[in-house]
């Protein structure tokens, strides 16, 4: 029989897959990384530079990962007082396509963070070679950014202090959903329902507690989580 496992003291359930939402990536853990409220939701994905590697180096340094990898990365400047990224990484560079998308908040109240796609190229800019390598870098507007407004030294080559960067390879397989669809996105909008109070809270649940938010999910991100942190379908 399948087991599960403990992670940070939290037993997580046989075939425990973790595939976030964008909504849920920022609001339940980029948000909370970059307000410096670490805890165990948050250090499930691993605090990791990956413009210090190759990209076929990371799933080593993945708390999970199945065909997908999650990271928290600082951003560095390209140039002294500029605001564009410095994208050398290992023995090649990141390269953007396309546009940045706006993540949106249920209803499309409000832009909660952008999603920018990257390429990975092997070999000095601008005669890389293009490799299957891709990822997702997700970042805070500095309106929502918390900590990330924070006045930083003049001198300072720190952009970002925190992005979170979902990389993958083309060709390998992503762990299937709930519904058995390979990598297929997940689209939810749960609210926390006080038990005492009957009100709801935010959507995703910004004021939601470790636990409820280990155990909504785990829950394959449906239902609805009770002030007691229990899911009901």
């Amino acid at each position: 029989m399948e087991e599960g496992f403990v992670f940070r003291g939290c037993e997580l359930p046989p075939g425990f897959r973790f595939q976030p939402t964008d909504q849920e990536i920022i609001v339940c853990y980029l948000k909370r990384k970059v307000a410096s409220a670490a805890s165990a939701v948050t250090s499930i994905i691993a605090d990791v530079d990956i413009y210090k590697f190759d990209p076929w180096e990371l799933p080593d340094k993945a708390q999970f990962g199945e065909g997908e990898w999650f990271f928290f990365s600082p951003r560095d400047r390209k140039y002294p007082n500029g605001a564009r990224p410095n994208r050398t990484a290992g023995s090649g560079y990141w390269k953007a396509t396309g546009t940045d998308k706006p993540i949106l908040a249920a209803g499309g109240a409000r832009c909660l963070g952008v999603k920018k796609a990257l390429v990975f190229y092997q070999g000095r800019s601008p005669r890389g070679t293009k490799t299957e390598w891709v990822m997702h870098e997700y970042r805070l507007l500095h309106a929502d950014g918390g900590a990330a407004t924070r006045h930083k030294p003049h001198d300072s080559m720190r952009l970002d202090d925190w992005v979170l960067c979902r990389v993958r390879k083309k060709g390998v397989a992503v762990a299937p959903d709930m519904d058995g669809n390979p990598g297929a996105p997940r689209h939810t909008e749960v609210q926390a329902i006080d038990s005492t109070t009957g009100a709801a809270h935010g959507a995703f649940g910004d004021d939601w507690t470790d636990g409820q938010l280990l155990q909504y999910l785990m829950s394959g991100g449906s239902g609805q989580v009770d002030g007691a942190g229990t899911i009901s379908g």
